[in-house]
């Protein structure tokens, strides 16, 4: 595999994550502190430790990009060949990706891939490893993205009242990192700056909107995303297991803004 580089998201404002006894309008979740580091430090060491990266460009909201900053230089030990970089995100995730594209184009040669990752999902397991080999056998797609299969019933509601059960079986649940073609990106991100009206929940969406092909690799369990505070608990375990300590969660800390 060519160059590839990396964007991590964590310009989320996280407000379904909250802790009992917290403070109003706390910093957002990607900041809290989980078993010693803040989380979106550890998405940050598992792409770096899994994957040999070019660089990693970080998007943080406007008012957060000096913490974050701060927090890298504190905790994260860079490989010297690694080059870190942070742009502001915007006020959808897709402009959050689209200014860190656009900051990639800049430095030729261009990257063959990139991998788009979530700053809070902080412990990837098999994901990265699983997103590598499907990009080495499906070479015809413009992206690859990790999916997980839907367990629970799923029923479409409208306003309390049941109107259908949904086949689960053509039902994926998605995460990331999601792997991309990034010449495929700069094309869509034309396309995309020529309709600011569309909103996509996720950079495969992107894709899947101009008839770009996208695969599904096998995702990981514990590849959780940090929504809820129970989350951390889960996600504090598989952490300490990865570092073969014992499996007790420490509590969260947060920072102050």
């Amino acid at each position: 595999m060519g160059l590839i580089d990396a964007i991590l998201l964590g310009a989320g404002q996280g407000t379904r994550y909250t802790q009992s006894g917290e403070r109003p309008n706390p910093v957002p979740k990607q900041f809290h502190l989980l078993e010693g580091k803040p989380v979106f430090i550890w998405a940050l060491k598992s792409l770096v430790e899994q994957v040999p990266l070019r660089r990693v460009v970080i998007g943080i909201a406007p008012n957060h990009l000096e913490l974050a900053k701060q927090l890298v230089a504190q905790y994260f030990t860079k490989p010297n060949s690694l080059q870190i970089e942070f742009v502001a995100g915007g006020d959808r995730r897709q402009d959050s990706s689209v200014n860190a594209i656009e900051l990639i184009k800049k430095v030729k040669p261009w990257p063959e891939v990139v991998l788009i990752h979530d700053a809070c999902r902080p412990f990837l397991g098999d994901t990265l490893k699983n997103a590598l080999q499907s990009y080495s056998q499906l070479k015809e797609f413009g992206g690859w993205i990790p999916g997980l299969a839907v367990t629970e019933t799923i029923k479409k509601v409208k306003n309390g009242q049941v109107l259908e059960t949904v086949n689960r079986s053509e039902l994926v649940r998605i995460q990331t990192p999601q792997l991309f073609k990034f010449d495929v990106l700069v094309k869509i991100l034309e396309q995309i700056k020529a309709n600011s009206e569309t909103n996509f929940t996720d950079d495969a969406s992107m894709l899947e909107s101009f008839g770009e092909k996208v695969a599904v690799f096998p995702g990981d369990e514990r590849n959780v995303k940090m929504t809820y505070e129970i989350d951390s608990r889960i996600l504090g375990s598989y952490l300490k297991k990865g570092r073969n300590e014992p499996c007790e969660s420490e509590p969260v800390t947060t920072f102050t803004a």
